[in-house]
């Protein structure tokens, strides 16, 4: 599942070679976004300029486009928020979430997993020596 990343080019190498290495065109994706979904799709509206952060994006760029909330609400930003279904706000949120396939029930299954890990790790840590290690002795035993 959507794990194992990779850099990624924004615009696609295959579009705009001249932006192989523009630090805002590089990003980490997963491998699955970056090998299947995203690939060689047209993320902006030819003809490309020639100062990246001036072209017309057809999907939501999440170094350019400030106030992301304006493009995509909902998934999973952080641990201690539980994720939520996304929603496009605009034309270009609901291209990068139907690109990157982000409304799909297994991503979000993935996010709230995520999330689990990360409360109890949370209580985990907030557990005195003693309980940590009566905690781990539980583990043990479940799982041997």
């Amino acid at each position: 599942m959507r794990r194992e990343t990779s850099v990624d080019h924004f615009v696609s190498k295959s579009h705009c070679a001249q932006w192989t290495y523009e630090a805002f065109n590089l990003f980490l994706a997963c491998h699955s976004c970056n090998s299947g979904l995203k690939k060689a799709a047209l993320t902006i509206t030819p003809p490309p300029l020639a100062n990246y952060s001036s072209c017309n994006f057809t999907v939501f760029h999440p170094y350019l486009h400030q106030d992301a909330s304006r493009h995509i609400t909902g998934g999973f930003t952080n641990g201690d928020q539980p994720p939520r279904p996304v929603h496009a706000e605009s034309d270009a949120g609901a291209e990068f979430i139907r690109l990157f396939e982000l409304d799909q029930a297994d991503i979000y299954a993935a996010w709230s997993n995520d999330h689990t890990a990360w409360l109890v790790e949370q209580w985990r840590q907030g557990l005195v020596p003693s309980d940590q290690s009566l905690l781990e002795q539980l583990r043990l035993e479940v799982y041997s």
